[in-house]
């Protein structure tokens, strides 16, 4: 007799947890729990799965943009892994990343200019930052659950195996945080493709165009490289004279296989070894010393920033190698069911969120 697989097994458990989401959001929608209005546009930047989806850069991306325009955004995090005490936190440069969460401080770091906001209950680091900032944006990374926090659009991010393998498994028999009906909820979808994913499945395409919502697919593209412990490329280092050379790749991400399709498409070849740690891991100096053991001294160590701003602590365990950090930032594809480029959507979004207000 055949046995069921281990997700089979969970699925009521995951129908249930579910049912519990779907109940919560129509508490929220109610107006049963309380909901703040900020008194500016707010955005969020999340997604339906649990693991490595591009929320970050895709906050980045919007960061640059508000730099570039004047616009003085704030970003509110929950600081994920961190512990950042009774009240909201404002992340600077050398913020632990064990107080602050990775993503928070390698947002902070790349953007010196905007405040980033630690805080579980961001309507708190909300009101906060409303009272002393006066924001003309708020950007609510990882928001696509937290609805205490009223928002005026909700960019939601997806991955080709969302809309297939892993199609509505709901935690724990699968990595969804919601099921399904929580997808109604988004104003745009942002499908991050990694390598192999040129062509996406009939069945894919049909569940994104039952979402009737548009599509932007992006990919992560390196910009740069960067030594270890420098916030921008060095004068006189150039990333290009590495490309096509052997070289070692160390990353705790949700998503690892990706990040190797991202090293492996500047790099143009496999990494001759990856070192591969949980989603969030922060380094202990023995994880240091065990890769520094294994890499050899003429193969330059690759990184993601987010993994960097908790290497660096080890910098010295690492002298006499090469540890780069891969600066990276998504470059879209042409839009489905849309005729408007992703940053032309956003530029029209935000001028309609400000206006209303």
């Amino acid at each position: 007799m055949k046995l069921p697989g281990p997700h089979k097994c969970l699925r009521p458990l995951g129908a249930a947890y579910a049912l519990l989401m779907r109940g919560r959001r129509a508490l929220y929608a109610t107006g049963s729990l309380a909901v703040h209005s900020p008194a500016c546009p707010c955005v969020s930047v999340g997604n339906i799965a649990m693991g490595g989806s591009g929320k970050t850069p895709l906050v980045s991306l919007l960061l640059d943009w508000a730099g570039e325009r004047g616009v003085k955004a704030v970003v509110l995090s929950r600081g994920y892994k961190g512990r950042c005490g009774a009240s909201p936190l404002a992340v600077h440069y050398n913020t632990p990343p064990e107080v602050c969460g990775d993503e928070a401080l390698m947002l902070a770091r790349v953007h010196p200019q905007t405040a980033v906001l630690v805080h579980p209950r961001r309507t708190k680091a909300a009101r906060l930052a409303e009272a002393f900032l006066r924001p003309d944006l708020f950007i609510l990374e990882d928001g696509m659950q937290h609805l205490a926090l009223r928002r005026g659009a909700d960019i939601a991010l997806l991955r080709p195996q969302d809309l297939d393998a892993d199609w509505n498994r709901v935690l724990p028999s699968g990595p969804w945080r919601e099921g399904k009906s929580a997808l109604k909820a988004a104003t745009v979808f942002a499908l991050k493709l990694d390598a192999g994913d040129e062509i996406l499945s009939a069945r894919a395409l049909e569940r994104l165009a039952c979402l009737d919502r548009p599509v932007y697919p992006f990919r992560l593209r390196v910009k740069a490289l960067r030594p270890l412990g420098a916030g921008s490329p060095v004068s006189g280092f150039c990333s290009a004279d590495l490309r096509g050379k052997p070289y070692l790749l160390a990353s705790g991400v949700g998503n690892p296989a990706g990040v190797e399709s991202t090293a492996i498409r500047f790099m143009g070849l496999k990494p001759e070894r990856h070192f591969i740690f949980a989603d969030h891991h922060f380094f202990t100096e023995t994880d240091a010393r065990e890769i520094a053991a294994a890499a050899s001294l003429s193969l330059p160590l690759l990184c993601t920033a987010k993994d960097a701003v908790k290497l660096e602590a080890f910098a010295g365990v690492f002298a006499g190698r090469a540890v780069l950090v891969m600066d990276s930032a998504p470059v879209f594809e042409p839009p489905l069911f849309s005729d408007l480029p992703f940053m032309d959507w956003w530029e029209r979004t935000y001028a309609r969120l400000a206006s209303e207000l």
